[in-house]
């Protein structure tokens, strides 16, 4: 998902002439909100062990790329559920009734869109201070 901020253009070319990194604010405000959207998924995570709401995880991925996931082999099948009352927009074996979704990923995500481009706005803004001081 692409997160768009208005704005934020204005901001990095601003950066840029004061002589800041732009990229380098960029990653700390896209950390930050990774760091949010992981905190939300496992207030979201539905529980049975604890062993899929522990194992969610944010890493970077790239520059201004960052994951929130987990390695929990069945995982997937908690986020879109599975047989013919899993996600319809997801493969899935239709002989079996099977279960429903339990999104927590997505939903996290979702929640957090605006406040994850408010992160990276704050950090560039931040950014930006220190060079005008």
């Amino acid at each position: 998902m692409d997160i768009q901020v208005k704005g934020l253009d204005n901001l990095i070319r601003k950066l840029a002439f004061l002589g800041g990194n732009a990229d380098a604010a960029i990653d700390r405000g896209l950390a930050i909100g990774a760091q949010r959207v992981k905190s939300a998924a496992k207030v979201i995570c539905p529980v049975d062990t604890g062993r899929l709401k522990n194992s969610i995880e944010c890493h970077q991925t790239g520059e201004h790329t960052y994951s929130v996931g987990t390695n929990v082999e069945y995982a997937v099948y908690v986020e879109f559920g599975t047989g013919r009352s899993g996600d319809p927009k997801v493969d899935h074996t239709t002989s079996i009734k099977g279960m429903s979704p339990r999104p927590y990923l997505y939903p996290a995500l979702e929640q957090n869109k605006d406040a994850v481009g408010k992160d990276v706005k704050a950090q560039v803004i931040t950014a930006i201070r220190q060079k005008v001081v």
